[in-house]
């Protein structure tokens, strides 16, 4: 028989089967030696780790003796390895009965014929002893070659001993069992390697283009579990090599949990989504716009079972887009509304008025002799009283009210949500007092003062155009006589 280090049976001569039933009908399990249901088998393992030790102790060619059931057996023990991998013990028993039994025979006879036939006693037993040597011999020169990793013309010969032709027939039957095996296992071992290169060149080139594409890859599951990712999505999330990926939840990393389950429904009824803008949050602090791009895996049930996508990093062009779109909406000296922005809040007050019933006034402010200032003190001390102005109407007015800069010293302010006219004074005088307060230039102390027209929606008109043209009429009108007030549209 043939069995590996652990113990567990290749092959036997017996015939018996070298798989059982595992228990409770489960996966069929190998059979070791010690266990086997042929008694010559099960002893002769038994007594192989008795007497040398460990299966993985032998490495060469070990004889050792032994007596079952009173009957003594021999067993040679041949260690059996090639450069594929095959690391077996061939293990031939034979008992002793089988080969001195004609011994003992013809001993028997030779007591009675001793004094007549002892020469041809000696003969006979000469005879006898080359006859079972010489197969035996054979026997253990082709096991030697078999254990030398030799699978040519391996062949244990033929003999008239009937117990030793058998011992040979079996070999004979193992050796093309086991050569087919090889041969198989061979042809296997070389076809897997070759997949498994394969595999491993393509995991690579998949590794390295990954890794190197300057956006964030990966898949989660749909409960928000990371599946894998790349380098540039940890460094989006600001998530270190020491992190442990199975623990996060990217839940946690939706500035609005909103958005998360907008992406899951896109997903779910179209099975991809293209450039979505999401902002994120990072660990520990700090956030980042991404644009994703991702497409579903859907399971048996037409559900979401991953999501496999890229991240794509707009902070930078979203910043752009934001101060692009502050800068035309903007004055870029004060930092209040310009005149875009302030025509749009117009039309947005005439809407919100038409639904409320509510009214709104415009007041039209031009600061009186501001050229002065400019010619004094220089056009960087004009641009800072502007400032200044702009700042103090600011704080004055209320939180629903806006106020522009249409240029030069030219200030738009508009009033919303008015039930009563008269509410309008008490803001009036409240921006001409902070107007009126001191400003310092080149440590002197300096006033300055503003008119302002008014006009109010619905009574002077129901066009935006029309109202600020009206409010900025009645201004030229109190330039005209004398400056420092204000007057309503009449």
């Amino acid at each position: 028989f043939i069995v590996e280090r652990d113990g567990l049976l290749v092959a036997a001569s017996s015939g018996e089967p070298l798989f059982a039933d595992g228990k409770d009908g489960g996966k069929m399990l190998r059979i070791k030696a010690s266990e086997s249901t042929t008694p010559i088998i099960n002893s002769a393992a038994r007594e192989i780790t008795k007497q040398v030790g460990s299966f993985n102790d032998i490495q060469e060619a070990v004889h050792i003796e032994y007596k079952l059931d009173g009957e003594r057996y021999f067993a040679h023990v041949l260690p059996i390895q090639d450069k594929y991998g095959i690391d077996w013990l061939i293990v031939v028993v034979v008992p002793e009965s089988d080969y001195m039994a004609p011994i003992e025979t013809a001993s028997q006879y030779t007591v009675f014929i001793v004094l007549t036939a002892a020469l041809l006693s000696v003969v006979l037993s000469l005879y006898a002893s080359y006859r079972i040597n010489r197969p035996i011999r054979r026997l253990i020169v082709s096991m030697e070659a078999i254990s030398n990793g030799e699978w040519g013309d391996v062949n244990a010969g033929w003999t008239r001993i009937f117990e030793i032709q058998q011992l040979a027939a079996a070999f004979n039957r193992m050796w093309h069992a086991l050569r087919e095996s090889m041969e198989r296992l061979s042809e296997e071992i070389r076809h897997r390697k070759q997949v498994e290169l394969f595999l491993r060149e393509s995991e690579d080139r998949y590794r390295t283009l990954v890794e190197n594409v300057p956006v964030g890859v990966f898949r989660t599951t749909i409960d928000g579990r990371i599946v894998a990712v790349n380098s540039a999505y940890r460094s989006m999330l600001g998530l270190d090599e020491t992190d442990e990926l199975v623990h996060v939840d990217l839940n946690d990393f939706y500035q609005d949990p909103q958005d998360r389950q907008k992406l899951l429904d896109e997903l779910q009824a179209n099975e991809s989504v293209s450039n979505m803008e999401i902002l994120f949050k990072k660990k520990g602090e700090g956030y980042f716009w991404g644009s994703v791009t991702a497409r579903a895996t859907m399971d048996a049930d037409g559900k979401v079972q991953y999501l496999d996508g890229m991240v794509e990093d707009i902070t930078e062009r979203k910043h752009n887009q934001e101060n692009l779109k502050y800068m035309a909406t903007h004055d870029g000296l004060t930092g209040i509304a310009n005149r875009t922005l302030f025509e749009d809040r117009l039309f947005h007050a005439v809407e919100t008025s038409q639904r409320t019933g509510q009214k709104f006034a415009v007041l039209f402010l031009d600061l009186d002799d501001f050229k002065k200032v400019n010619d004094e003190f220089g056009h960087a001390q004009g641009d800072w009283l502007l400032k200044q102005v702009a700042l103090r109407i600011s704080r004055v007015i209320r939180a629903s009210d806006s106020v522009a800069r249409l240029g030069g010293d030219e200030f738009v302010l508009l009033l919303e949500g008015l039930s009563e006219v008269a509410h309008i004074l008490p803001i009036i005088q409240k921006i001409q007092g902070v107007i009126a307060e001191p400003f310092f230039l080149n440590d002197r102390e300096i006033r300055v003062l503003a008119s302002i027209g008014v006009s109010i929606y619905p009574d002077n008109g129901l066009d935006p155009t029309v109202i600020l043209q009206k409010a900025d009429a009645s201004m030229y009108e109190v330039k005209q006589s004398g400056k420092n007030n204000f007057r309503f549209f009449r």
